[in-house]
């Protein structure tokens, strides 16, 4: 058993792996300078490698990753609150309010004499300024409670 254990332990690479894993890591540095060496003689690839550069600098310094990660917790919270006015609050109001169906189907309708009648949806409208608030009250609350707002701060003194 003491044999099995010792041809399964790793000896350690002699001097001349070593010098070969060094050689061949310099001959890939090499090859990779000569690339680039190539890359930014061709006269439309420097401007590009530079753009792109800046692009990435944008990236980071701009937050653009957080942002966009805000973007798509921002929508599904929208969602959320919509659901939430659709299938909860719409129905209650609906009860308080007269008349037949739920909040997002009340109307009003204007009549001319010359002309058809117009159909104003209020309470759709309502309905959706009411899910406006719910998003605008979660995020406000998700920037305090995590103190998100104080990240800006820091960053400019």
């Amino acid at each position: 058993m003491a044999e099995a254990k010792k041809s399964t332990n790793k000896s350690k690479p002699t001097s001349t792996e070593t010098a070969a894993k060094r050689a061949s890591t310099a001959k890939a540095r090499e090859r990779a300078a000569a690339l680039r060496e190539r890359v930014n003689k061709v006269p439309v690839a420097g401007s590009v490698n530079k753009q792109l550069g800046g692009f990435v600098g944008f990236l980071r310094e701009q937050a653009v990753v957080g942002l966009a990660i805000g973007i798509v917790i921002g929508s599904q919270v929208q969602t959320i609150a919509k659901a939430l006015v659709a299938d909860f609050i719409n129905p209650v109001v609906a009860l308080v309010m007269p008349g037949a169906g739920d909040l997002a189907n009340k109307v009003f309708y204007i009549h001319r004499p010359d002309a058809p009648a117009q159909k104003f949806m209020w309470g759709d409208f309502v309905s959706n300024v009411i899910s406006f608030v719910i998003l605008v009250a979660v995020i406000y609350f998700v920037i305090k409670g995590f103190r998100l707002d104080k990240l800006d701060k820091k960053k400019e003194s």
